[in-house]
């Protein structure tokens, strides 16, 4: 019986592996228990936060491999049937194998180390577990202003450098691939620039330590969160990180506008072709559509009324 079931595994395996191309990306997921897998799969190589495309039930010893058409790199989501969700990033033609073993979610294969080290430190402790570090840093640089400098040097010569030593370490003992820690790099730059920016909104707002930011402090705000999200840092699409935060940047880059400025970046246009989020005309022609198209999958999903379909089409 137990060779039957063996002979069985490998077959499914097989039969489910060899039909996939060697050249595209490879999930192969496993799991030592019957449970569901939904996956994020992205959507014109740009991380879908909305959608789940595709569900897998996993029993136990069989894989099912999973083939995604990517393009330099991609990021998807994973939630398993349990309650657990993480992220996965991938490159192009990656061979990676995820197992579900009890509560823990083990990798192997191509960048399989990254990937548990972004698992174990940040999908798994949530970004939460860093807002205290941030907070204490906010607060030593505040009392009857704000000192910028120091918040921004701390930032580039302390909490950046936490999690660069460590990719850097797994790159030079050839754990990750060179093109994969930048990418690594890339999306943890993203999350602790998602929680700089979540305080600097606060202060923004003067609900921050009841400090009251003066016209000045909100100008330099502006200036800070500007450089946080600074084209110049991205090495990759920053839609393609999964903590990329670009809806809100936009978002919170319109409030800051006068009228006058809001008028203009609207002319031309119908105020209801864009609703809440004509924000995003801000960003470059290269993400708008992505970041667009995003709310109109959520809009027919969810039969929302984000702005008018009819006039975003056209």
């Amino acid at each position: 019986m137990k060779t039957k079931k063996l002979l069985l595994s490998l077959l499914t395996t097989w039969v489910v592996v060899t039909g996939l191309s060697a050249k595209n990306t490879i999930v192969t997921f496993r799991s030592n228990k019957e449970i569901t897998v939904r996956v994020n799969k992205p959507i014109d190589g740009v991380y879908n936060f909305y959608y789940n495309t595709d569900r897998m039930d996993l029993k136990p010893n069989i894989s099912i491999g999973y083939e995604l058409d990517i393009h330099d790199c991609c990021s998807i989501r994973c939630e398993l049937s349990s309650g657990l969700f993480f992220y996965v990033l991938l490159q192009e033609g990656d061979h990676l194998e995820i197992s579900n073993m009890g509560n823990q979610i083990i990798f192997k294969g191509d960048n399989a180390a990254g990937n548990q080290y972004l698992f174990e430190n940040y999908c798994m402790k949530g970004l939460g577990e860093y807002f205290p570090k941030v907070d204490s840093i906010f607060k030593k640089n505040i009392s009857n202003k704000v000192d910028y400098n120091a918040i921004s040097k701390t930032f580039h010569q302390y909490i950046v450098p936490s999690y660069t030593k460590d990719i850097e370490a797994l790159q030079k003992e050839k754990k990750i691939t060179s093109a994969f820690a930048s990418d690594m790099l890339q999306n943890l730059y993203f999350a602790y620039s998602s929680i700089y920016f979540y305080h600097y909104q606060k202060l923004y707002s003067g609900k921050f330590i009841n400090y009251k930011p003066s016209v000045l402090d909100s100008t330099q705000i502006v200036n800070e969160i500007d450089r946080l999200y600074s084209l110049t840092q991205w090495k990759v699409n920053p839609l393609k990180c999964y903590y990329a935060s670009m809806e809100n940047y936009y978002s919170f880059k319109y409030r800051s506008l006068d009228q006058m400025s809001k008028n203009k970046l609207l002319a031309g246009h119908d105020k209801e072709t864009f609703g809440e989020y004509a924000g995003y005309l801000l960003a470059p022609d290269t993400l708008q559509s992505a970041l667009f198209g995003s709310l109109l999958i959520s809009n027919l999903q969810n039969k929302e009324t984000y702005f008018d379909q009819e006039l975003m089409l056209k």
